[in-house]
């Protein structure tokens, strides 16, 4: 049996496989789950908001360094270069994308939809990287947790009513 490793908010994890990478509780935060299946080194990271432009954290240690983590544009790319130093092809990395749903239904305000906006900057940053997205499970108005498998790419998705898989 694999071992299953918990990536909590803010977080993100590189692998060798095997092992299940795991989000819970996402709302209108988005797990980016890559994979080189070729290498069969795969990562997830669990994004919190969409730009760590808007933050005025100054970086002076590791654990700073952390906080950014739960940024999109930061998250990524950190994911990527761990994924390469154990081994992964960046050129062969692949991306799953869940969560990112409007949790605030009752405000209409579009600044208030940050699940959208996480959505709209992960596309942007994965396109602008090449990476291609294999499967997307995306927005409405619903939280999901995902179990991501590194040996085999599949990624479970559960929600209050249903389980599918990518």
């Amino acid at each position: 049996m694999d071992d299953e490793i918990i990536v909590g908010i803010g977080e993100l994890l590189a692998a060798h496989n095997p092992v299940t990478l795991s989000c819970l509780g996402l709302g209108s935060c988005v797990a980016v789950a890559l994979i080189d299946k070729d290498s069969h080194v795969g990562g997830l990271a669990h994004v919190m908001l969409p730009d760590s432009k808007a933050c005025a954290l100054r970086v002076n240690n590791d654990r700073d360094a952390n906080i950014l983590n739960k940024y999109a544009d930061v998250a990524i790319s950190k994911l990527v270069e761990k994924m390469v130093k154990k081994g992964a092809n960046k050129n062969h990395i692949i991306a799953k994308v869940v969560g990112g749903a409007r949790m605030f239904q009752y405000c209409n305000s579009e600044s208030m939809d940050i699940g959208r906006k996480n959505i709209e900057i992960i596309k942007r940053i994965l396109y602008d990287k090449g990476i291609q997205i294999e499967a997307e499970d995306i927005g409405g108005t619903h939280g999901r947790s995902v179990r991501f498998n590194t040996a085999t790419g599949k990624l479970v998705i559960k929600s209050i009513d249903a389980q599918k898989e990518l």
